[in-house]
C-alpha cells in the first residue's frame, strides 16, 4: 500500500540510476476509484511531463526505477480538468451520507500493483490532530468524489497516531 504523501515528490530513475524526473501528481479513474498513472515532470530545461503506468515502475526505498515506457503529455490539459488529478482532491471537505462532517482530505492510501484506492485519511483539526489523530474511512463502490466535496457511505475509522498527545498520556 502506498500513500499519495509519501508518493508524491519521489525521484523516478531509469535501470542505470540517472534521474528521469520527479512524480508530480498521480492521475485517478474516479468511476473505479483508482489511481491510474503517475504524472512525472522530466528533468530538462522545458519541464515537460511524461505519464507512467503504475505497473511500468518498480520502487526500491524511496526511488522509483522506470521498467517500462513513458508517455509525454501536456499537463496543462490535465490542469484545466483538475478533476483527473489527486491534487485537486487533498483539502477537500469530506461528509458522510447524512451530510454530517467527517474532516478535511489530507491524503489517501492506494494498492501500487492495481491502483485500487483503499482509504481516506482525514483531518479533522490542528489540535484534533494532535490530540486524537486523524480518520481513515475505508473505501468502498459508494464513496464518491463530488466536485466540491467527497461523500461516503460507510463508517469510519479514528485512528489515534503514535504521535498524538492522548497516547503519549497514556
Amino acid at each position: 500500500m502506498k500513500r499519495y504523501v509519501d508518493v508524491k515528490g519521489s525521484r523516478v530513475v531509469d535501470d542505470k540510476g540517472n534521474l528521469i524526473g520527479i512524480i508530480e501528481d498521480c492521475l485517478i479513474d474516479l468511476k473505479k476509484l483508482k489511481v491510474c498513472s503517475y504524472i512525472v515532470r522530466i528533468k530538462n530545461l522545458h519541464s515537460d511531463f511524461c505519464l507512467i503506468i503504475l505497473k511500468d515502475l518498480d520502487e526500491y526505498k524511496d526511488v522509483f526505477i522506470l521498467k517500462g515506457n513513458m508517455y509525454k503529455i501536456d499537463y496543462h490539459i490535465f490542469k484545466r480538468h483538475g478533476d483527473m488529478l489527486i491534487k485537486k482532491y487533498i483539502g477537500m471537505e469530506t461528509i458522510d451520507a447524512k451530510g454530517e462532517w467527517i474532516g478535511i482530505l489530507k491524503d489517501l492510501i492506494f494498492d501500487e500493483t492495481d491502483g485500487s484506492i483503499k482509504a481516506l485519511i482525514c483531518k479533522i483539526g490542528f489540535f484534533e490532530d494532535i490530540l486524537d489523530g486523524r480518520r481513515v474511512i475505508i473505501v468502498d463502490e459508494k464513496t464518491i468524489f463530488e466536485k466540491e466535496r467527497i461523500v461516503v457511505y460507510e463508517n469510519y475509522i479514528d485512528i489515534t497516531n503514535s504521535v498524538s498527545l492522548k497516547k503519549i498520556i497514556r
